[in-house]
């Protein structure tokens, strides 16, 4: 979780001069939501329970925050888990190519 501009791409996807100049976006009232589960753990339901736990508590903190989700768009597990978690696919704010 934090604060980070909507839409912006992972420090990873930045170039060297882009890295630079990244603290100087205001995120504003969008926060990142991003989550990883390793392979024995999926399938199990433990990071539903965990996400909506992490994310109403997260909300209680920051009452005015705006959720987005930072994921992989070719993974389709992680792809249905987001709608399943009440995330949409914005086409137009995508980094997906």
């Amino acid at each position: 979780f934090g604060p980070k501009t909507l839409g912006r791409a992972s420090l990873k996807h930045l170039t060297p001069e882009e890295r630079i100049t990244e603290n100087e976006h205001a995120g504003g009232d969008w926060h990142t939501v991003s989550y990883r589960a390793y392979g024995h753990y999926r399938g199990k339901g433990l990071m539903r329970v965990f996400a909506e736990h992490a994310m109403a508590d997260y909300l209680k903190q920051f009452p005015n925050a705006r959720l987005w989700l930072s994921i992989d768009t070719e993974n389709e597990a992680s792809k249905a888990f987001a709608g399943k978690l009440g995330f949409v696919e914005e086409r137009q704010l995508s980094n997906a190519a």
